[in-house]
């Protein structure tokens, strides 16, 4: 589980003390899983906070895409302004060329009456932020309890 956590460490001559700087969002969650953040409250709350405020975005099969997107009582418009987005990114999501976020998929969840579980069912690849991909499964039930809190 350990193996290639990339990180950089640090040293503090002033308190000749290292710190250790853990590098990309998927070895943090290779921590977590490992339960390394129990050791200490403060660090798994800070964590946890840090996590809630992710971008991360989904690759969403074609299918349910169409499902999402294609409304018949709402317009592309209309759909970008309670994303909180452009029109323009609204129709490239659809086309899967942008990454709804997590908080967007929970508003098109409400808006097309489809379940979340059946949304994160469809789920192709998720991105944190613009360039770490996250495989584990598990990661993205985490991220999105985290998020409907």
């Amino acid at each position: 589980m350990l193996e290639k956590i990339c990180f950089k460490t640090e040293t503090k001559p002033k308190t000749n003390s290292k710190n250790i700087i853990i590098l990309n969002w998927s070895n943090y969650w290779k921590l977590w899983k490992i339960k390394a953040f129990e050791l200490c409250k403060r660090k798994r709350l800070e964590f946890l906070k840090i996590a809630k405020g992710l971008k991360v975005g989904c690759l969403i099969a074609k299918e349910m895409r169409k499902q999402l997107f294609d409304s018949p009582l709402l317009q592309q418009r209309e759909i970008a302004k309670k994303l909180g987005t452009y029109q323009a990114s609204v129709c490239r999501m659809r086309q899967g060329y942008f990454y709804p976020t997590i908080e967007q998929l929970l508003i098109l969840s409400r808006l097309s009456n489809t379940s979340v579980r059946k949304i994160k069912n469809n789920v192709k690849k998720v991105r944190v932020g613009n360039s770490t991909y996250i495989e584990d499964p598990s990661f993205l039930d985490f991220i999105f309890d985290l998020k409907l809190i």
